[in-house]
């Protein structure tokens, strides 16, 4: 090989070198080029997880080799579609930005297993509450002449009789301590208390003074429940059986309704015509200092609390009201909504209207409300589902399954299930509760 040659295959290597060099300089450091745009783009990343982990991962409809929890590098800039598959489970799909340089994260995504339902009571079912804490549900199946009232517990999916009077139920409703470990069941004019552990406790609520009415349970203890008779307020202890009276209204008002938070009782009275909401102290609370304010509007009443922060609700114009536990403002107001869940431990609130679902994040000062979604109508319940992300909606007789996450949309599942009139979950939602045509069934849903 002459010398000519040598320098001519040095020469090639050179000009391979120049122009391959720069090349994979920008790749090492994160440059694509972008086909659709056709020009070099700084890339970004992806952090995806998913429960259950090891799910399939597509982008733009390529599957990649990667499984999740996984981070994914060199994406380019822009709009992508992210799929997730997993055998036996609901898949997930979501369009995501991915900016230059940034990572983007979607760690909460939570995929449904697929299974088929099972019947829990082959009789059906004419009423049925579920706790507030996900643990337990009663419901009532009628025999001849008179009704049962079964507890299901959601953890062990285990059915047994609690209450039976020989009767049929008038008007039944329900109040779960907070703990769960009791039931107050009214039947019309009759309330009793139920445990919900072994052995089987069955206890009647106090029927004296005359026409006990407002029952409710501490927010701390789960033995101790509070009524009121007349202008009086009474705590009974369930586990001793006895009471005793820890605060009175004044004569010249009469008390509507009440609600106590620790050493705090909140009062709904009326005067002259006048309808007034109080706070004061129970018994020795010497720092409470009281404060009255005048509710305008029509008929009110309390309808819980979210933490220490009152509800009240006005039943003439279906208004909603969050007080500020000093009763200096109004947090929160809003017509028409019908029921509200709160997740303590993440600070929470989920409110549900005929038509929307709302999340209020009670830390925010602002108590702004974030819509999820809207139907057209035929919103019937709303349920968290334990991890934060994602709710379950009753509509129209279905159920949807809803993340939160609005990035590129909220995703949401349709559930394949019919003729639903009423659901819950347990505590860690694994199973879904539903009652369909009239029958009580489960299904596996984690």
């Amino acid at each position: 090989m002459n010398l000519t040659i040598r320098r001519l295959i040095a020469l090639g290597f050179i000009i391979i070198f120049v122009l391959v060099a720069p090349a994979l300089i920008l790749y090492t450091a994160g440059y694509r080029y972008n086909l659709k745009k056709q020009e070099i783009q700084k890339t970004g990343a992806l952090v995806i997880k998913s429960q259950p982990a090891n799910a399939l991962i597509s982008i733009d409809e390529k599957l990649i080799s990667d499984k999740t929890p996984a981070r994914i590098n060199n994406v380019l800039p822009g709009e992508h579609l992210i799929s997730l598959t997993k055998i036996n489970y609901y898949p997930w799909s979501k369009k995501l930005i991915v900016k230059e340089q940034e990572t983007s994260f979607v760690e909460d995504i939570v995929l449904l297993k697929k299974s088929a339902s099972e019947l829990l009571e082959e009789q059906l079912i004419k009423w049925t509450n579920f706790s507030s804490n996900n643990r337990f549900a009663v419901f009532i199946i009628n025999d001849k002449a008179q009704d049962y009232l079964y507890l299901l517990n959601l953890d062990s999916q285990k059915i047994r009789l609690i209450y039976n009077n020989g009767k049929k139920f008038d008007a039944p409703a329900a109040q779960w301590s907070k703990d769960g470990a009791f039931v107050l069941f009214e039947d019309g004019a009759r309330e009793v208390i139920l445990s919900t552990s072994l052995p089987k406790q069955e206890l009647e609520a106090p029927a004296e003074p005359a026409k006990t009415t407002n029952f409710q349970w501490a927010d701390d203890i789960g033995n101790r429940l509070f009524f009121s008779s007349a202008n009086d307020v009474f705590q009974f202890d369930v586990s001793t059986n006895t009471r005793q009276k820890i605060y009175s209204l004044a004569k010249t008002e009469k008390l509507l309704d009440y609600l106590i938070r620790g050493n705090r009782i909140y009062t709904i009275s009326e005067l002259k015509g006048k309808f007034l909401l109080c706070r004061d102290a129970i018994s020795n609370a010497e720092d409470i200092v009281p404060r009255t304010i005048e509710l305008s509007g029509g008929q009110f009443a309390f309808d819980g609390a979210i933490d220490d922060q009152p509800i009240v609700r006005d039943l003439t114009n279906n208004d909603f009201y969050i007080f500020d536990a000093n009763l200096f403002k109004i947090l929160f107001k809003k017509s028409g909504v019908n029921n509200v869940e709160y997740l303590k431990n993440k600070r929470l609130l989920l409110t549900q209207t005929e038509q929307e679902i709302g999340v209020i994040k009670t830390d925010d000062d602002s108590f702004e409300e974030e819509n999820v979604t809207r139907y057209s109508r035929g919103l019937e319940r709303v349920k968290w589902h334990y991890l934060a992300n994602y709710v379950f909606a009753l509509h129209e007789g279905k159920i949807d399954f809803i993340e939160l996450d609005d990035r590129g949309g909220h995703f949401i599942l349709s559930l394949p299930l019919e003729n639903i009139s009423d659901f819950g979950i347990d505590e860690k939602s694994k199973y879904l509760f539903f009652i369909q045509n009239g029958l009580l069934s489960q299904m596996l849903i984690k």
